[in-house]
């Protein structure tokens, strides 16, 4: 954001709900968290693109995210108009498809493994996977991970992110 300012572009930094400086809400409450999910934070950032864009003096806007905030620049467009994405080291596949390649790379017990791709098979139908113990608990938080795979999973969702693909400009570096 300081960088872009410094050549003259106006910018929007934010967290999400529940992350570094927006851990409470502004009368110092904390979040509930399991009302915090990959949806609501992508509200947020249609939300806030719709202010940026009511600004005076901004022509056009741009959402732009790394990671997971890739994914909910790609779901705040699909509410909120949008001049540019901008995508870094954004997943192009499913995330569960992402994850069960990550885990296969993991020195993990085999039962392990078994029980993640049971996890990731319940989350991408929908499905609730219940309770979880530690490490896999990590993947069922209020507003965690739970929520990308679902999102990931979502016909309209990946519809969406193919039709942008499609139209996309792919710019590289090293």
């Amino acid at each position: 954001a300081r960088s872009l300012a410094k050549e003259g572009i106006a910018s929007l930094r934010f967290d999400k709900r529940g992350v570094g400086a927006s851990k409470t809400l502004r009368d110092g409450r904390p979040f509930d968290e399991a009302a915090i999910n990959i949806h609501t934070s992508a509200e947020d950032a249609a939300s806030l693109a719709q202010w940026m864009r009511n600004q005076p003096g901004i022509k056009k806007t741009a959402l732009a995210g790394h990671s997971e905030g890739g994914l909910l620049a790609l779901l705040a467009a699909k509410s909120q108009k949008v001049d540019h994405i901008v995508l870094l080291t954004t997943a192009g596949r499913p995330l569960g498809t992402v994850l069960r390649k990550q885990f296969d790379r993991q020195p993990i017990p085999e039962a392990m493994k078994v029980e993640v791709e049971r996890v990731l098979d319940v989350l991408e139908t929908g499905g609730d996977p219940g309770a979880l113990r530690p490490p896999l608990d990590l993947i069922c938080i209020p507003g965690g991970i739970t929520g990308v795979v679902r999102a990931m999973a979502d016909r309209d969702t990946i519809e969406f992110v193919q039709r942008q693909a499609r139209t996309a400009k792919y710019v590289t570096s090293v």
